[in-house]
């Protein structure tokens, strides 16, 4: 209520006295008891009396924050009245009228919606909000997600909804981050990354991808992706050719899954192009077997560096001697297809 009262005060009647003037062609009585409050989350970041664009231009923040609030953005709740930043959180706001937030269509840059029961969102109008890029729709019941399509948007997060499947046909050429992480989304459509080209970061943390990624489930189709997520899947079995497109300066989580065995046509792939970078391999807290079956990577010291990990019996990849591999290992001839080889023991027992 500070602002309220600072309008009151002498000299400050041009600047807040004229928040109180455009409110006013907002529909408060919708809000009802909690008008005064919103009144109070409304912020003006610059100098009333040293621009001349309109007043109405000139909001930059519209933040709801608190409890008992009625389920529905409706029709027209802002009139006229445009905004940069919309957020919404702790509210119990299950819907958005699809023309609710179109009067900031053309300025509105960031909208957060934080921890509402709201289960649909009106995707059908995200294109119309031509500067718009954060969208963050965090800790809501959303259950699936329509095809994303937005030319201006650079980051998403749905993270910690409902959300069990997506659609395919998305297209987002600035996007550069997809957080989808606490998700029960059990696969990826095919093709899914082909419209994401500039993708940086993808993370679907503690989602249900296992027990097993499939030929294609993660092919991605960016030169610039850093940081690829997949931890707490319970992913088992990884096909061969199932993540493909990482650059060498990529991430890839795979800590918390149930991998027991690093297979060559699987990962040596993937290491080859992380030895040529930054990138690395994170598979800790897996059961892996360090048998024989590890011999490629441990013999291989450009590999060994790119893989973060523990075998089951608490020894780390990194503390394997190479000479114990090459003594009691055994690289069976003729290789299999794709030039990969299969590591027995010499006795024939691993």
């Amino acid at each position: 209520m500070q602002d309220i009262q600072a309008a009151r005060q002498p000299g400050r009647e041009t600047k807040f006295g004229s928040i109180l003037t455009i409110l006013s062609g907002m529909d408060l009585s919708y809000f009802a008891k909690a008008a005064m409050k919103i009144i109070q989350f409304i912020y003006v970041k610059e100098d009333v009396e040293e621009t001349g664009k309109t007043l109405q231009q000139r909001f930059q923040e519209f933040i709801l924050d608190g409890e008992n609030f009625a389920e529905e953005l409706p029709e027209g709740l802002f009139r006229g009245v445009t905004f940069k930043r919309i957020t919404i959180a702790n509210w119990h706001v299950a819907s958005i009228h699809p023309s609710a937030l179109l009067s900031s269509q053309d300025q509105l840059e960031t909208l957060w919606i934080w921890f509402t029961p709201m289960k649909e969102f009106p995707w059908d109008t995200l294109p119309l909000f031509t500067q718009l890029t954060s969208f963050v729709l965090v800790g809501n019941e959303l259950a699936a997600v329509r095809s994303l399509r937005s030319l201006s948007l650079q980051e998403f997060d749905v993270s910690a909804n409902h959300i069990a499947t997506l659609e395919s046909g998305w297209s987002a050429p600035s996007l550069t981050t997809l957080l989808m992480s606490m998700n029960p989304i059990s696969a990826m459509p095919l093709d899914f990354f082909v419209g994401l080209r500039n993708l940086r970061e993808f993370h679907c943390f503690g989602c249900h991808l296992g027990p097993t990624l499939f030929n294609g489930s993660l092919r991605f189709h960016s030169e610039m992706l850093t940081s690829l997520e997949l931890g707490y899947n319970g992913i088992s079995n990884i096909e061969e050719g199932a993540i493909g497109g990482i650059t060498s300066d990529t991430m890839v989580g795979l800590e918390g899954n149930n991998i027991v065995e690093l297979k060559e046509a699987t990962f040596r792939p993937m290491l080859e192009v992380l030895a040529r970078g930054i990138g690395f391999l994170n598979v800790m807290d897996n059961p892996i077997s360090c048998g024989c079956s590890m011999a490629w990577i441990v013999l291989n010291p450009d590999f060994l560096v790119r893989v973060s990990g523990y075998c089951q019996d608490g020894s780390s990849f990194r503390g394997l001697d190479p000479n114990l591999f090459e003594e009691f290992c055994i690289e069976m001839n003729p290789p299999m297809a794709g030039n990969f080889s299969t590591w027995i023991a010499e006795n024939v027992l691993q």
